[in-house]
């Protein structure tokens, strides 16, 4: 099984669901040392430290969507 999938499923955290951090405890990376294009990267000094947002929490930010599709051809 996959280490991320692995640590999904035991910290309760869903996929596409937010995640917090407590300030201080993690590490932005700078924009030379990033590995994806995402907008930030960060460190995290101990992973018990993420936890997931509850998913009945309203967000200022919209829900993402995704459309999906399997051709057989």
């Amino acid at each position: 099984m996959p280490y991320a999938l692995r640590f999904m499923i035991d910290n309760d955290i869903a996929g596409m669901q937010w995640i917090q951090i407590q300030a201080g405890k993690y590490i932005l990376r700078p924009s030379n040392t990033k590995d994806s294009t995402c907008q930030f990267e960060l460190d995290i000094i101990d992973f018990r430290d993420v936890e997931p947002v509850p998913l009945k929490v309203d967000s200022k930010i919209a829900p993402l969507r995704i459309l999906s599709f399997d051709i057989e051809c």
